[in-house]
């Protein structure tokens, strides 16, 4: 599960796709690159990169 900690309380995801359309609403991600990431990625490699934009997130078995 990906948990993302956001100012106003906490998101969580279990499918990627949710998390993903999450991630594009909420923090603008969009175009070439993002549409590449989305293809192939899953929750523990979205997290990661959560993180390396300064965005609170982890992963909870």
């Amino acid at each position: 599960m990906l948990i993302i900690d956001l100012e106003n309380g906490e998101e969580t995801f279990t499918d990627v796709d949710e998390a993903v359309e999450f991630c594009e609403k909420e923090f603008g991600y969009k175009g070439f690159m993002w549409d590449a990431v989305k293809r192939k990625c899953n929750l523990n490699q979205l997290c990661e990169l959560l993180r390396a934009d300064e965005i609170c997130a982890w992963i909870h078995p």
